[in-house]
């Protein structure tokens, strides 16, 4: 049985996304679809030193609704963008238990100065899979060469890796259609992730927020 989950490369996205990977053999990174507007390719949450949640949008080009995910460039103005944000979580964070850990392989990721946005996220992704210790394979969808649309595409990636099951978030199951995926001979597994709260810095516990939240406070592996 080999277990497949796909999502679009987020920027440091939260510990449900991780979740996910970690139930799956093969994770594949959608890096060659149209980007999810209401997704948060682009976005993350941090923690504010007055114990509310900060939303950190990472700038991009202007591009037509029609631009693909891996053509989707960083803004000219990403050197002030990564300077002002490894500042923030320098502020943030540096009192927690873990920061000197992580930061200065996140802040050499940052300072690569990349041009396309999904290999950003793809590279942040990779690092913050291994701190976790999450061991599935990660690739990518353009690697399979998929013609297909929409669900037909995802079952089409999925028996392309070699899958048997697919490991969807909860979200999709108003849209997914269970038989079409049984007929394919795939099973449909839901990822219905459900945090735990953890230590953190700055009062109340909030869930909800971008990978690295966890890693400084918590991971030391």
């Amino acid at each position: 049985m080999t277990k497949i989950a796909i999502h679009q490369p987020n920027f440091l996205p939260w510990l449900g996304f991780f979740h996910k990977m970690s139930l799956c053999d093969v994770f594949i990174l959608l890096d060659d679809a149209q980007v999810n507007k209401s997704s948060y390719f682009n976005q993350t949450s941090i923690k504010g030193n007055d114990g509310k949640k900060i939303l950190v949008p990472l700038p991009l080009k202007k591009c037509s609704l029609e631009t693909m995910i891996d053509r989707l460039e960083v803004s000219d103005q990403q050197p002030v963008f990564i300077k002002k944000f490894l500042k923030t979580i320098t502020q943030y964070y540096t009192k927690a238990p873990h920061f000197q850990k992580h930061f200065p392989a996140i802040k050499d990721i940052f300072e690569r100065n990349y041009r396309y946005v999904w290999e950003l996220n793809r590279d942040l992704l990779f690092y913050c899979a291994k701190a976790l210790n999450v061991p599935c394979e990660i690739t990518i969808a353009s690697s399979f060469h998929s013609k297909e649309e929409k669900e037909a595409r995802i079952i089409d990636l999925v028996k392309k890796a070699g899958g048997t099951t697919y490991i969807s978030g909860s979200g999709a199951k108003d849209y997914q259609d269970t038989e079409h995926f049984k007929q394919e001979g795939i099973e449909l597994v839901y990822s219905d992730f459900k945090i735990t709260p953890y230590r953190q810095l700055y009062g109340e516990f909030v869930g909800g927020l971008s990978v690295i939240d966890y890693l400084f406070n918590e991971v030391n592996g």
